[in-house]
């Protein structure tokens, strides 16, 4: 039941079969008269709120019909690999492709039971050949004649489709093709559907919704109209995918559980990894050997059927694991995922930095080898050498603090105040995601609302306070933690470098001290934040692929509604399905934790961030050459020596000046 008082009408009911609204209003005080009234005579009749013709009237009734453009070749029929071109030419190829009936069924499908989308052919032919065109109509006459004549749109061979959609395209428009080039064009401003039609998607490239040739034809209808409603892959993964679809799951017998929780007793005696790991690596062997069997052609039902009730047994069972035994989990899993050779794992901005652990992570960047590397990388990848003589820019990348060598002494930039100087840097530095969330939350304050004191204070701030490299690190440690609090920017004060404030344990809440500089001061307050446990009110981080990073992100990224006081001996007792099933929320806008037992163990977990500081660490001494190591080893040597007093501050001016060198 809606109700606009804008309009003073009660929508009783809609009559989607006749697109027609039953409408009450008030005819006198103490009674009501009722109609039905079509969305366009609804629409002349009455004024409505700008609030509900945005979230209701005009979205889903008044906007003209959605429309499904189709392609031919290697959609709705086969896609036949030629050994010569000309082939595509000789009389009857088109014509006698054969069709995929699931994609033309579920098309059939569409057209006859939702009206309320407008189905189009949108298909590439070669306009040089005499037979291509004719064939291709032919094919439809035959096998798709429910796509009328005025339906039906060629586009000559390489150009571009949406440019032949009549009106011009539209933000609600759909595309269903095997093509990933051609999906691209279409998107933005409409948006794409590409059919995996078991030789195509060999790279992956496209990222967004996909459906498979081989669904049935009623599934295949029903997964595009979904896309179409605006449901996504996270929302909908049974259906939108890249695999085969998975076989139906038998009931559990009760009796299995227990029988599975012994074998869990009896590998952890067998061994020295908990029954946690012991069960997620039978699991992850279930599921391997299922996608074996899956894709034989002639698989065993029973087989996969037996090893769906172990599945569901694996799941189900419940395992006792310790505080210890959890945390040590987490550790070797961090190990596997840095310490697999692959340089690309330092490259935070595109893996360790998606799956939440950037904060963790930046503590490593003040260890000069792994920073000098990892800037060194993101130079390259821009095209940026640094010339001879001269040291490359590193970037602390938690609290964004650039510094370069300079004369033979580190140097720190401690004067970029104003946004217009921050805009001239952060164009020539390397920028990846955390830096420039960093300076747009740090140093940008043009974008902040307030008042021109609390400006002019931070500015002065800027310009008084001194910093020394060990201030810097403490800093960067207030500025981790505060950033993955989610603290809103207008209760938070900057002073140059660093966001400061600290979690008052007994209030439960954050506290700000606008004046907070002093290294002592900021020295009190870390180990307060680096417990704190808040209710995210910040983005969740992404979802993510495995449950291990699950755990691991949300252990790390995500706060919780109160402190905990779990001993390390503690034992609790959960399933390992409640655990799969509490961290698949992450990423879907659910911070807060419904099993209050798991949340105590969990929150603890976050201190496997110094092991993931140690395995950064490794991978960075087993790339750096040994020349690298000797020159960084003396860079340390000849800074621990230095005093505060030598570490002096350069202005703005000067650190653009070096940057444009180094250009």
């Amino acid at each position: 039941m809606l109700y606009d008082p804008a309009a003073n009408l009660e929508f009783h009911s809609y009559d989607a079969e006749n697109s027609s609204f039953t409408v009450r209003y008030h005819g006198g005080p103490d009674d009501y008269i009722e109609e039905t009234l079509t969305p366009e005579e609804l629409d002349k009749r009455y004024s409505f709120s700008e609030d509900f013709r945005a979230q209701f009237f005009d979205m889903n009734y008044i906007n003209p019909k959605q429309r499904l453009f189709v392609d031919q070749d290697g959609t709705l029929v086969e896609f036949k690999h030629v050994d010569c071109l000309d082939t595509l030419y000789e009389p009857g190829y088109f014509a006698n492709l054969k069709p995929m009936e699931n994609v033309v069924q579920a098309i059939k499908e569409i057209i006859r039971n939702h009206p309320a989308i407008e189905v189009f052919l949108l298909s590439a032919y070669l306009s040089d050949s005499k037979h291509a065109l004719d064939e291709k109509n032919q094919s439809l006459d035959k096998h798709l004649p429910e796509i009328d004549a005025a339906h039906r749109i060629f586009v000559p061979y390489g150009r571009d489709k949406k440019e032949f959609v009549p009106d011009g395209i539209r933000p609600n428009d759909y595309l269903l093709d095997d093509y990933t080039q051609n999906l691209i064009q279409w998107e933005p401003p409409a948006k794409g559907i590409k059919l995996l039609n078991g030789i195509n998607h060999t790279k992956g490239t496209w990222q967004g919704s996909k459906l498979s040739y081989d669904m049935s034809a009623n599934s295949l209808a029903q997964s595009i109209v979904d896309v179409m409603r605006g449901s996504t892959i996270s929302q909908r993964e049974n259906i939108i995918r890249d695999d085969k679809p998975a076989n139906k799951t038998l009931p559990l017998s009760p009796e299995k559980i227990p029988m599975f929780s012994d074998y869990l007793k009896n590998v952890q005696k067998q061994s020295d990894i908990t029954a946690f790991e012991a069960k997620a690596n039978y699991l992850s062997e279930l599921e391997e050997v299922k996608s074996v069997l899956t894709n034989e052609q002639k698989a065993d039902k029973k087989l996969l059927q037996l090893l769906d009730l172990a599945q569901q047994s694996a799941n189900l069972a419940p395992i006792p694991i310790t505080l210890p035994e959890l945390r040590n989990a987490v550790t070797r899993r961090l190990d596997d995922l840095l310490l697999d050779g692959n340089i690309n794992r330092l490259l935070l901005d595109k893996n360790l930095m998606k799956y939440g652990l950037e904060n963790a992570v930046a503590i490593r960047l003040q260890n000069p080898s792994a920073t000098k590397l990892y800037t060194q990388m993101e130079l390259s990848k821009l095209g940026i050498r640094v010339k001879k003589g001269q040291k490359p820019i590193y970037i602390y990348s938690a609290s964004v603090k650039a510094y370069f060598e300079k004369d033979g002494k580190r140097v720190l930039a401690k004067d970029a105040a104003t946004a217009e100087q921050l805009q001239i840097v952060s164009g020539k530095l390397p920028i990846n995601r955390q830096i420039q969330y960093g300076l747009n939350r740090v140093f940008d304050i043009e974008q902040f609302d307030i008042t021109k004191s609390q400006r002019q204070m931070i500015l002065d701030m800027e310009q008084k306070t001194e910093y020394t490299y060990e201030n810097l690190i403490e800093f960067t440690a207030m500025t981790r933690t505060t950033g993955s609090l989610g603290i809103k920017t207008e209760e938070v004060a900057m002073n140059g470098l660093a966001i400061d404030s600290f979690y008052d344990k007994e209030s439960n809440t954050i506290k700000i001290n606008r004046e907070l500089h002093d290294s002592q001061k900021v020295s009190k307050y870390i180990n307060s934040l680096s417990d704190a446990i808040i209710t995210l009110t910040s983005e969740s981080p992404a979802k993510l692929q495995t449950f291990e990073s699950r755990m691991l992100s949300a252990t790390l990224h995500t706060s919780f509604e109160k402190p905990v006081s779990m001993a390390d001996g503690e034992t609790l007792t959960t399933t390992f399905q409640e655990v799969r099933e509490l961290f698949s929320d992450v990423g879907e806008n659910k911070a807060s934790f419904t099993l209050e037992t798991l949340e105590n163990t969990l929150a603890k977990v976050n201190r496997a961030a110094t092991y993931v500081i140690r395995g950064v660490d490794k991978v960075v001494e087993s790339h750096i050459e040994q020349s690298q190591q000797q020159e960084v080893k003396q860079q340390q040597k000849q800074y621990q020596t230095q005093t505060p007093a030598q570490q002096q501050g350069v202005t703005t001016d000067e650190l653009v000046n070096f940057i444009q060198q180094i250009q």
